[in-house]
């Protein structure tokens, strides 16, 4: 495999870099939002405790409307999902499935799909030679470029 099978332009390949860096930091955004529309409860007051250690509740005003629930929360999920760190986001697990389509057994599979992700995350403090994976640095580095390159498919850089 050459390394000029997977060439972009480098400020593609900085900014590709960039998204899959804050990988973690979106996929968390996205469960705490995904949990928080899921389970917003029709809560109408907020409690708080005061210095003293007495304690009340504010009510909150209720809206004059009937709304459907369901609906809101579905179409807050659509909006969700087409948010543009969430189309970053999937891309970047779209282009890790790809990582290890090859390895037949699972768990290798995974290992090396986390490998990439982790060594684009990590840059220049991840270790090959630690990770103990069932293929070459070449092969390995290979994949990584790959990787990039398909994420930056997905995401109509390149």
């Amino acid at each position: 495999m050459s390394q000029t099978k997977y060439k972009m332009p480098e400020d593609v390949r900085r900014t590709v870099m960039g998204y899959i860096q804050g990988y973690p930091r979106r996929k968390m955004w996205y469960q705490q939002q995904r949990e928080e529309i899921l389970h917003q409860g029709s809560k109408r007051f907020e409690e708080y405790v005061m210095a003293d250690g007495r304690g009340g509740r504010v009510y909150f005003p209720r809206s004059g409307s009937t709304g459907d629930n369901t609906a809101s929360r579905a179409n807050r999920l659509i909006q969700l999902e087409q948010h543009p760190n969430v189309c970053i986001m999937r891309a970047i697990e779209e282009a890790q499935e790809d990582a290890g389509a090859d390895i037949p057994s699972e768990e290798e599979r995974r290992r090396v799909r986390q490998a990439v992700l982790d060594s684009c995350v990590l840059g220049r403090n991840f270790t090959f030679e630690y990770s103990a994976l069932p293929l070459g640095k070449t092969n390995f580095y290979e994949r990584r470029r790959r990787f990039i390159w398909i994420v930056a498919k997905k995401l109509r850089l390149i």
